[in-house]
């Protein structure tokens, strides 16, 4: 008998999180499912990980089954599942489902981003899931469903990520028709950023950061084609090197 393909889903919403739990139940159908997340919310962690503490990792329930809460940072997760927890080498990991877009240049912000760009490193394909919508109520059943979608493509050879590259997915929300999908950039957009100072007799309570966005000239970005109601793939590559500015920077300090 065929031996079911190994997925490990995380996020940086937390072990208790809707998001993670709807990808479990869609891709348990095909597949080996690995559970690993945060024990707590980590937005916003990007790629960090944890050096100068020990970590703590917890079998928990999880929805009939049971997974693994971490102390943690997302790609913190990532690095235990495949040096320590799994009994083999996983075929694919998948983070999210994100609660709340990943996109322009949020995007290196992103914990569900930075746990998949951790796999990719690593050598091991991975798709990171994200949904417009920042409703406490919002339903991740839809984007769940395209996310198995497209895992079972890349098991199958029929989607190819490249290494070092990740495969970003952003869902509209679900009460948004649908139009279509859009294989897109990421977004190049300026962001007008402030922190607003709140104050109370006088003295500085908190600062809260907002944003504006400012959109570029050019063609429609996955930020554009989402706010349209189409879901955006977009692939990522993390080789940092500027390898515009090799043959440059080598004539310059050419010996």
């Amino acid at each position: 008998m065929k031996r079911k393909p190994l997925i490990v889903i995380s996020n940086d919403d937390g072990i208790k999180a809707d998001g993670i739990k709807a990808l479990y139940k869609e891709f348990v159908k095909f597949a080996e499912v690995f559970v690993i997340a945060p024990e707590n919310e980590k937005s916003g962690a990007s790629h960090s990980v944890t050096i100068h503490t020990p970590l703590k990792v917890n079998k928990v329930k999880f929805c009939g089954s049971y997974g693994y809460s971490v102390s943690g940072t997302p790609a913190d997760c990532v690095k235990l599942a495949i040096f320590n927890l799994c009994k083999r080498k996983p075929d694919l990991i998948v983070t999210g489902i994100n609660h709340g877009p990943n996109y322009g240049k949020f995007i290196i912000y992103s914990g569900t981003v930075g746990a998949a760009t951790e796999a990719a490193l690593l050598g091991i394909p991975a798709i990171a899931v994200s949904i417009n919508d920042y409703d406490k109520n919002a339903d991740f059943s839809r984007a769940a469903v395209f996310a198995a979608k497209a895992a079972r493509q890349v098991l199958s050879g029929g989607i190819k990520i490249a290494k070092y590259s990740l495969l970003n997915i952003n869902v509209p929300a679900s009460t948004v028709n649908i139009k279509g999908v859009k294989v897109t950039h990421k977004a190049n957009d300026v962001f007008h950023e402030k922190y607003i100072e709140k104050k109370h007799k006088g003295k500085t309570v908190y600062f809260w950061h907002v944003v504006e966005r400012v959109k570029a000239k050019g063609p429609a970005s996955d930020i554009d084609w989402l706010e349209k109601g189409y879901v955006t793939l977009t692939p990522l590559h993390f080789d940092l090197t500027d390898r515009s500015s090799l043959k440059q920077l080598r004539i310059k300090y050419k010996k």
